[in-house]
Parts: C-alpha cells; sequence; structure tokens
C-alpha cells in the first residue's frame, strides 16, 4: 500500500463520519507524519506498516470524535445548570451542604456563616434591640400611668366584674 492509497482510504471511510475539519486535521496530520518518518530515512512501506490498517485509524478517529462530541455537550450542559445555580444563589435565601467545605448560607450572593455574615447579623440584632428600647422609652411615660390606674381601679373594685 502507498501513502496515496493509505490517505485515499482514511479520507473514505472518515466521509460522512466526522465533520470536514475533522476529516482535514487528520489527513494532513498522517500526510505529515509518513512524510516526517521517510525523511528520518524509513521506507514508505514500513511507515504505513507501523501506522496499521487506515480503516482501523479511522474507526478510531470516529469514536473519539463522537466521544468529544458528547462530553461539549455535557459540558454545555454543565455550564448551563452552573449558571442557573449560580442565578438562584443570587436570589433569595440559600443554604447548601459540602463534605469539603460544610455549610455555605447565603442570603443572594452575600455569605451569612462567614465572620462578617455573623458580625452583621450582631449588629443588626443590637440595632434591632436599641429600636425596641427606645420605643419602649418613649411609650413607658403614657403606659406607666395607665398600668396604675388600671391596678388602683381594680384594687378598689375588689376585682370584681
Amino acid at each position: 500500500m502507498s501513502k496515496h492509497e493509505f490517505l485515499n482510504t482514511l479520507q473514505e471511510a472518515l466521509e460522512g463520519e466526522v465533520t470536514q475539519n475533522v476529516m482535514n486535521e487528520n489527513l494532513s496530520y498522517y500526510k505529515n507524519y509518513i512524510d516526517g518518518e521517510i525523511r528520518k530515512g524509513k521506507s514508505e512501506s514500513m511507515v504505513l506498516q507501523q501506522l496499521g490498517e487506515p480503516r482501523l485509524i479511522a474507526k478510531t478517529i470516529i469514536d473519539t470524535n463522537s466521544i468529544e462530541k458528547n462530553s461539549r455537550t455535557y459540558t454545555y450542559s454543565n455550564e448551563n445548570a452552573e449558571e442557573q445555580k449560580e442565578e438562584s444563589r443570587r436570589k433569595g435565601f440559600n443554604a447548601a451542604y459540602d463534605e469539603q467545605d460544610g455549610w455555605d448560607v447565603r442570603f443572594g450572593n452575600f455569605k451569612i456563616n462567614s465572620w462578617y455574615g455573623k458580625m452583621l447579623i450582631i449588629i443588626m440584632l443590637i440595632v434591632i434591640l436599641c429600636i425596641v428600647g427606645q420605643i419602649a422609652i418613649a411609650i413607658l411615660p403614657i403606659l406607666f400611668p395607665v398600668i396604675v390606674i388600671f391596678f388602683l381601679v381594680s384594687y378598689f373594685t375588689g376585682g370584681r366584674r
């Protein structure tokens, strides 16, 4: 078998099974490989014998190409899932558990179970308690006499109804 026959057989086996680009890349690769080995001093028949049957090489190329297609599809699908996961992470409250990192608790993009998240929660609780305290202090001067009046009325009426 000559180099020309080898490349023609490889091309015939690849046609319709892989894209034109993949076929051209492989034909170019094997043509350059054969030429390079011949320049190194090997005979054409020896190089072709080492390469093996072109139909078997074509089958390997076809199988490899179909695996790459599936992995690209999976990768695209996986990226899409990651984008959706990231999008949902940006909205509202989320909690996720990872065996390596433990809990990841977030509100939007803000990580609550970090030191700054805990600090923010403590500050918010202090602010809320201060506001409730201020409201209680403002209402107490009005509420205290009302409570005293109810207590006195209840005491003098003997708790009757």
